[in-house]
């Protein structure tokens, strides 16, 4: 959300490009319009995460397919509706980089995170330094020397992040992590479970810039359903904690969007559940709303896609506007 009624969505464009655009919310009719679409990287780009730096500045990090996965920043200008960006800045040299995100923290600085997959997954951190459209990164500290999968940063304010992610050296556990920030290094405190069980994939983090933050994740313990979760921080001592308050409701699973393509597609193709009936549901930009609600079994094994002039939209964020939408 870059302010307003801009949003920026950054994804991966079938398996050629990292693609963007800027969207304009027009709130009078709840309808979408899209400007040009830019290419941040020539290659196909994953696990793309945005973060704000000011209403006409955004970094993007993702792992570069076509650079060995290196996990990647550049930084985006906006004006308008267009989008021109700088010069990718490689922050870990590996041969099989893959899974980052990162989070603004104020002041020119921003935090990352992401996986060495070429050292036993390994989970690492780093700040960088922004001048202009370029970024300068610091050394290295270790968030956990288990290895790694989904991982996913968010700042919370005071100097202070929070990191969650699947440990794959413990019964693939949810785990979630605080880090003070000093200059150009985190310090991690104590990390918490937030989930005992197998979590699976996609973390997400959200914070209003508090001690607290909203984790959502994919929870095989409820048969992949949608779980949230409210994490409280104590940065009280150095060795910061974690809290975690009750799930939030797995199920149904609903999921509602301003006006554009949104395709429900059941993957009925699992042996387990070659019973249930493989639907379709496409709502087309320029209706007041779209919604999709799946419920039970559906919801459990629904794939979501997000189109944008056609095009499915990879990897995309769910990012909140205000009183309820989301893109």
């Amino acid at each position: 959300y870059l302010g307003g009624d801009k949003v920026l969505i950054c994804y991966r464009q079938g398996t050629s490009y990292g693609s963007s655009v800027v969207a304009t919310v027009n709130r009078g009719t709840s309808t979408v319009s899209f400007g040009s679409i830019v290419t941040f990287n020539n290659t196909s780009a994953y696990f793309v995460k945005t973060a704000l730096i000011d209403t006409d500045k955004v970094v993007v990090v993702f792992s570069d397919t076509g650079n060995a996965w290196t996990p990647t920043a550049r930084i985006g200008t906006i004006t308008g509706t267009s989008i021109s960006w700088g010069t990718p800045s490689v922050f870990f040299a590996a041969t099989f980089g893959m899974e980052t995100d990162g989070a603004y923290l104020g002041s020119n600085k921003i935090a990352v995170v992401f996986k060495d997959s070429d050292h036993g997954g390994t989970g690492y951190s780093k700040i960088g330094t922004i001048t202009g459209t370029t970024i300068a990164f610091g050394t290295q500290d270790t968030f956990s020397v288990d290895a790694v999968e989904w991982v996913s940063l968010e700042y919370l304010g005071n100097n202070s992040v929070i990191a969650s992610f699947k440990d794959t050296d413990n019964s693939n556990r949810g785990v979630s992590i605080p880090g003070v920030v000093s200059g150009n290094n985190i310090t991690w405190g104590t990390p918490d479970i937030h989930n005992t069980g197998n979590p699976t994939n996609h973390n997400a983090l959200a914070t209003n810039g508090s001690n607290q933050a909203v984790l959502v994740y994919a929870d095989n313990t409820v048969t992949l359903y949608g779980t949230g979760r409210v994490l409280s921080v104590d940065l009280s001592n150095y060795n910061s904690t974690i809290s975690v308050a009750d799930a939030l409701p797995a199920s149904p699973a609903t999921i509602e969007l301003l006006p554009v393509q949104i395709e429900a597609d059941l993957d009925a193709g699992t042996p387990t559940y070659a019973g249930l009936t493989e639907t379709y549901t496409t709502v087309n930009s320029g209706t007041a709303k779209a919604v999709a609600t799946l419920t039970g079994d559906e919801g459990a094994y629904a794939d979501i896609k997000i189109k944008v002039n056609n095009t499915d939209l990879n990897e995309a964020q769910v990012t909140r506007i205000d009183a309820g939408f989301l893109v």
